[in-house]
């Protein structure tokens, strides 16, 4: 009795000691299922995308600073170098991008903001809104700028900026100063109008004898060096991927007016007639120059008119919804209606802005009717239709560009060379007010553009007397060798161009505004306008350059007002930088950056 008593008890032992196991163990159980049930942290991941030193020796060392400065905050970073083609492809075309840094070349008038960063833009391609950014208090000051004057469209310009500095969907770093260079002892007149705009080269002037000098067949010619291939690839105006400047295309195409001296002059249009309708909107009533296409056609009103309308929709109606043109987005938007008044008379509405405003439109290239209304169909390779978003007239080469502009195509040797000639009884030779006093009748038969592969080459053409002027903005590094140079002058020139850091806000962690402040401040700005640029830069927190339109509180007084440096002389304070992330919401563990 004793024993079974002893044995019944220890049963009782094990069964009791068997429950407090399994309840113990259906505690770690459920633990475990908890911890198990949830989404483990990754580590932050990011790939940087930039210009490789061949093409732009600033944004690759602008990139390879901040990954620098990522990896320091235990990022896991990768950094990408990409050709042009690709990478603007990439990062404008098919937004595949986390992080890029590359230059954007700005505008006189602030509406270029308005495309940038408005938020109808976040899904289209081109510079319309790359970054994906999303914000409608930013979006009513973009629409409102446009619609004021004076004094109130700057206070609200100002505000607009503010907004884009405070949530960072691209981190604005300097604006790059044009370091060029041209000979004076054929052609004169380079400092008057840079030559990176196409109008320089209607504003030289022949030196004594520049005439006789030429190729074998006895013909003048000017040759402009380029740093950039792809107008040897491509003369389509309207594709984004190929054009840095337009500097070639703006030769062949003519607008109904240009930038000159501060305003938007007259020139394709002979003359521009403003009205106030009664709904407050904008009419211009504009007379055509007589002029010819490349290929004989007269210039209308209807190409005109078709050309307002193309780059809204380049189906032009036969794709299920408009297919806009990645250039000129902004300028087109601006248009409300166009109408052929005769054959030489536009009418033209835009809609409830103002005429300074309004003027951006009239700067886009007008497209001859009979050759782009062919290009509205689904672009194919190889017979297959690619989508129906992109259209022939956004892929095409273009290489035997119809214009009407003051040259024409004669020849393109891929990598190599663009050659064009004068246009015979081009406008331009006659052309009064503002512009008459700087353009005139070519003193050439021949331009040609060369692309060479580095600045020290390109320095080297000009000084043997190969080349007359480089048409491409150089790197720092090529100053002294121009001083040393016999007959070579350097022109430096403030630009409205500026390198930035863009951030693809359709992903995490860079939808996250408090993680790109957090990248924000790990570049020194000032350090990189003093080691990149070599002092030939400006840093800024705004994207506007003129002093006339920059917000108060975005000045420059030494260091980023809004987001500055987390460190000293160009030395990150790593655990200042850590703490920024921490403070966003962001964890460490064994040194990495990870989402919590």
């Amino acid at each position: 009795m004793e024993l079974k008593t002893q044995t019944t008890t220890r049963r009782a032992l094990l069964r009791g000691a068997a429950s407090l196991s399994l309840a113990a163990t259906a505690g770690c159980v459920g633990d475990l299922r908890n911890v198990v049930g949830r989404d483990q942290s990754d580590r932050v991941s990011l790939r940087v995308k930039t210009l490789p030193t061949d093409s732009d020796p600033h944004a690759i060392h602008v990139a390879r600073r901040l990954t620098n400065a990522l990896e320091a905050v235990g990022a896991e970073v990768e950094l990408l170098p990409m050709v042009e083609e690709e990478l603007y492809r990439d990062v404008l075309i098919n937004h595949q991008f986390d992080l890029y840094v590359a230059p954007f070349h700005g505008e006189r008038d602030p509406d270029f903001l308005r495309p940038l960063f408005h938020s109808r833009y976040a899904s289209e391609r081109g510079w319309q809104n790359p970054f994906g950014y999303s914000d409608l208090e930013l979006d009513d000051l973009l629409e409102r700028q446009r619609r004021t004057a004076g004094d109130t469209r700057r206070s609200i310009v100002a505000d607009a900026q503010t907004a884009v500095a405070e949530a960072q969907p691209c981190t604005v770093v300097a604006f790059a100063d044009e370091i060029l260079a041209a000979r004076d002892d054929r052609f004169a007149g380079w400092r008057h109008v840079r030559p990176t705009r196409s109008l320089a080269y209607l504003a030289v002037r022949s030196v004594d004898g520049a005439g006789e000098a030429g190729e074998a067949d006895g013909q003048s010619t000017l040759t402009a060096l380029l740093r950039d291939k792809r107008p040897t690839r491509n003369l389509n105006p309207i594709a984004v991927e190929h054009r840095r400047r337009g500097t070639v295309t703006g030769l062949l195409y003519d607008a109904l007016g240009t930038w000159y001296g501060g305003d938007v002059e007259p020139w394709l249009a002979a003359d521009w007639r403003w009205d106030v309708h009664d709904d407050g909107g904008q009419h211009a009533t504009i007379p055509l120059r007589e002029a010819r296409w490349h290929d004989g056609e007269p210039v209308t009103a209807g190409d005109v008119a078709f050309t307002y309308r193309f780059l809204s929709d380049t189906s032009l109606g036969r794709a299920d919804s408009p297919v806009p043109t990645e250039r000129f987005r902004g300028e087109a938007s601006l248009v409300e209606g166009v109408s052929a008044i005769d054959e030489r008379t536009v009418g033209i509405a835009f809609g409830e802005t103002t005429k300074a405003v309004a003027r951006r439109a009239l700067t886009v290239p007008i497209l001859p009717e009979h050759v782009w209304s062919e290009r509205t169909g689904s672009a194919s390779v190889a017979g297959v239709e690619v989508d129906e978003g992109t259209t022939t007239a956004l892929v095409t080469d273009n290489l035997e560009a119809v214009g009407s502009g003051p040259f024409e195509v004669r020849e393109v040797e891929t990598d190599r060379r663009v050659v064009l000639t004068a246009a015979a009884e081009h406008f331009s030779e006659s052309i009064g007010g503002s512009l008459g006093t700087v353009v005139g009748a070519v003193p050439y038969d021949r331009l040609v553009f060369r692309p060479l592969p580095s600045d020290e080459v390109a320095v080297e053409t000009l000084a043997a007397g190969d080349a007359d002027v480089v048409a491409s903005s150089l790197g720092p590094g090529a100053v002294p060798q121009v001083g040393y140079a016999d007959a070579v002058n350097l022109i430096v020139k403030p630009s409205r161009t500026f390198y930035h850091v863009g951030y693809n806000t359709r992903r995490a962690p860079l939808s996250n505004p408090r993680f790109r402040r957090a990248v924000a401040r790990l570049i020194d700005k000032g350090a990189v306008v003093d080691d990149v640029f070599d002092g030939y830069s400006r840093p800024t927190a705004s994207p506007v350059a003129d002093r006339d339109w920059i917000a108060p509180a975005l000045e420059w007084s030494g260091e980023d007002p809004v987001l500055p440096f987390a460190g000293e002389n160009g030395e990150l304070d790593v655990e200042s930088a850590r703490q920024e992330f921490v403070d966003a919401g962001y964890s460490y563990h064994d040194g990495g950056l990870y989402a919590r």
